[in-house]
């Protein structure tokens, strides 16, 4: 009875962080080539390095991606501050036309 309840219970999968997952994944390229045995060690050393650089690749082009991304923002952040500023400093130089233009017709009917 004991043994029925414990086959039907489902297994429970734990979550694994990125760097166990890439030990597992490593560890599974090791065993596919672990199957063929007239694979020199070299050759299976060589295998195994160039998965860890072509992973290593991937990691450093997407970090690659964030900085861009990053950098691409700060330069639309920055250009909407110099908008903005030169903008209001149109603005403010409109203002003070027309109050000089106000002040010489008030100074004109005097």
């Amino acid at each position: 009875m004991n043994e029925d309840m414990d086959s039907r219970r489902k297994p429970v999968h734990r979550h694994h962080g990125f760097w166990e997952s890439f030990r597992d994944s490593l560890g599974k390229v090791k065993d596919r080539i672990a199957i063929y045995d007239d694979v020199s060690e070299d050759t299976k050393i060589y295998l195994v390095m160039s998965f860890k650089q072509s992973c290593v690749l991937i990691i450093e082009s997407v970090t690659l991606l964030f900085v861009l991304v990053r950098a691409v923002c700060m330069m639309f952040f920055f250009v909407a501050v110099l908008m903005t500023v030169i903008l209001l400093r149109i603005v403010m130089d409109i203002i003070d036309m027309a109050i000089m233009l106000s002040k010489d017709k008030h100074n004109k009917r005097k």
